[in-house]
């Protein structure tokens, strides 16, 4: 008699959508585990370089009264304030106080920290938004069709615009805006979020927000055009791309099924890695433009060497930068099935 014998059957395995979102959940949690220690590593760094610092924060928080005090007041109101300790004393202070709610007090505007940072947040985030929401949509728009025809008219002047612009300096650029629209033909505000004396409304702020917003984008366009451009370019040469050629499909059909689902990932892992650009964009910005936003409150504060403030500030660029890249990466994971996490 025949003897029946199982064979050993194998699993089936997931289905590859179900692979994806495993896959963007394994990202999520390295990425949160290690963002927590990048970022207060960050503030650690923070603290011990602005110890090298020369600035003295005791002059900036006293103002004029700095100069009519003896030497023992000033070592009495530094030593109440902290200012005397090893940068790696005040760190710790710092986070032991971070851990409990509190962000310590600003030195340079004599408020906590969580109040200057909840004011300046709103601007920051409603700069940033509409800059980068502009950026994104006219890079994509002249990359997109760039990239589908490469050698016309407007490719070729797309590409020589974009190079020019990126080799000007962004500080260059902002001045030479200020210059020309609110000095030379004033036509648009160059500074605040309204009229000096007047509350903000939201005429005023959308006003002033259009020389900012415009420069802040415009800052981000070349690397964006130029990136998707290539991106574009790749795909359209792709295999798959020619054997749908060879199938007769349509050039639409090929563009939105074909070109575009092996052209956007790329792009969309081009924008998460160069997000630090972003920031330093802000700061630009906000600085030349006196935006009431947290880069500025940024550049006040290292000049200063507030060390609560400036902490609290690096850390939350630091976490906002990881957070981007983080979701570029998963974007990047759920729409290109070809993509394998590592880290």
């Amino acid at each position: 008699m025949a003897q029946i014998i199982e064979l050993p059957t194998r699993e089936a395995a997931p289905p590859p959508r179900l692979n994806r979102w495993l896959a963007a959940w394994q990202l999520t949690w390295r990425r949160f585990i290690l963002g927590i220690v990048v970022t207060f590593i960050v503030t650690a760094v923070t603290f011990a370089l602005l110890s090298l610092s020369p600035m003295d924060p005791l002059r900036k928080y006293l103002g004029l009264r700095y100069q009519h005090m003896e030497d023992e007041q000033r070592d009495e109101v530094r030593h109440a304030l902290g200012l005397d300790a090893p940068w790696w004393q005040a760190w710790w202070d710092w986070l032991s106080g971070f851990m409990r709610g509190d962000l310590g007090q600003s030195l340079i505007y004599h408020r906590p920290v969580t109040e200057v940072v909840w004011e300046r947040l709103p601007w920051t985030l409603l700069l940033g938004a509409v800059a980068i929401s502009l950026g994104v949509a006219v890079s994509m728009v002249l990359g997109i069709y760039s990239g589908l025809r490469p050698g016309s008219i407007v490719d070729r002047a797309a590409t020589v615009l974009v190079s020019i612009v990126q080799s000007v300096p962004p500080f260059v650029l902002a001045v030479g805006a200020v210059f020309v629209f609110a000095v030379a033909y004033p036509v648009l505000p160059a500074a605040g979020v309204s009229p000096p004396g007047q509350s903000p409304t939201v005429a005023s702020v959308v006003r002033h927000l259009v020389l900012p917003a415009l420069l802040f984008a415009l800052t981000q366009i070349p690397w964006l055009v130029l990136g998707v451009r290539e991106s574009v370019i790749g795909a359209v040469r792709s295999p798959a791309v020619m054997a749908a050629r060879m199938r007769g499909l349509s050039p639409r059909i090929i563009v939105r099924s074909h070109v575009f689902p092996l052209a956007v990932p790329p792009a969309l892992a081009l924008l998460g890695s160069r997000l630090p650009e972003f920031v330093v964009g802000a700061v630009i910005v906000e600085t030349v433009f006196s935006w009431p936003g947290l880069a500025g409150a940024l550049t006040e504060a290292a000049l200063a060497a507030d060390m609560p403030l400036l902490a609290v500030l690096t850390g939350l660029t630091t976490a906002a930068v990881i957070a981007g890249m983080w979701l570029a990466d998963v974007l990047h994971v759920l729409l290109d099935p070809q993509v394998e996490v590592n880290a």
